[in-house]
C-alpha cells in the first residue's frame, strides 16, 4: 500500500554554499522553517536536523506546525517563505554568527514545485 501524500507540503533541498561549506561543521544543527509572508511570526512549519546531513532534501507539512491553526494547509493560496540556518549554538532563534540562507515568495498550492535553498550568508 503506498504511504498517503500530505495535502500541502513543501519540498526543498538544502546545501551550503562554496564559500561557507569549510565553517560549517557536521556536529552543528540546522532548521528549516516555512513561514508566511504576511501572517503569524511563529513558522508554519519547521524541520530540525543536523548539518552532516547536507546537502538535505526535506518536506515540510502540516504536521511539522508549532501550532494546528497555523499550519502549512491554513495557508494555501498566501505568500510563503522558506529559510534554512544552520545555528552555531543549537538553539532555534536567529543568533549572530549563524549561516543562513531562503527562497523567494511564493503562493502555497496543493503541488509545489521542489525549492533550492543556498545557505549562503553570515546573520549580523
Amino acid at each position: 500500500m503506498k504511504a498517503e501524500e500530505p495535502d500541502f507540503s513543501i519540498t526543498a533541498v538544502i546545501d551550503v554554499s562554496v564559500t561557507l561549506k569549510s565553517q560549517v561543521k557536521p556536529e552543528q544543527t540546522i532548521f528549516v522553517f516555512a513561514k508566511a509572508v504576511d501572517g503569524p511570526r511563529a513558522p508554519l512549519a519547521v524541520y530540525k536536523g543536523s548539518a552532516k546531513d547536507l546537502p538535505l532534501r526535506v518536506t515540510l507539512t502540516d504536521s511539522m506546525a508549532m501550532s494546528p491553526q497555523f499550519a502549512l494547509s491554513a495557508f494555501k493560496d498566501k505568500k510563503i517563505r522558506v529559510s534554512a540556518r544552520v545555528s552555531q549554538s543549537g538553539m532555534a532563534g536567529k543568533e549572530r554568527g549563524d549561516f543562513e540562507g531562503m527562497s523567494d515568495e511564493f503562493i502555497l498550492k496543493k503541488k509545489n514545485p521542489p525549492l533550492t535553498i543556498f545557505i549562503g550568508s553570515v546573520v549580523q
